[in-house]
């Protein structure tokens, strides 16, 4: 979407909710992504309770906040998660991109990532 604010940072989340087959993911994805959320609700409030750093944010960045852009399932796949940032212009909904867990699909992601100047962490 259109930039509404440039002390906002958005943030795509992807993660394996399913298999290819859509199978459901054999570990805990969504209580990362709930995490994700609390993490990014702590960091906009600066508050250092679970994560100490963002109470201690510098000040040239205390404008700086997180918006999660969306939640996107990889299939524990490279080729689905990459078709999907690519045809449906994922890029142009995020900022950064967070995750996979999967080195198989981060590699790939971020290196597509890359081409939008969108760093993955």
């Amino acid at each position: 979407g259109e930039r509404t604010d440039i002390n906002v940072v958005r943030a795509g989340f992807f993660t394996q909710f399913t298999d290819a087959s859509l199978k459901p993911a054999d570990w805990p994805a969504f209580e990362h992504s709930t995490v994700a959320a609390l993490c990014v609700e702590h960091f906009n409030a600066r508050d250092g309770t679970i994560v100490d750093e963002f109470a201690h944010i510098d000040a040239s960045c205390k404008d700086v906040k997180l918006e999660l852009a969306g939640f996107w399932n990889t299939l524990r796949s490279p080729i689905p998660t990459v078709n999907t940032f690519l045809l449906d212009d994922l890029h142009a909904e995020m900022d950064i991109i967070v995750g996979a867990p999967k080195s198989a699909v981060t590699m790939p992601l971020s290196l597509v990532g890359s081409i939008f100047h969108e760093p993955t962490i």
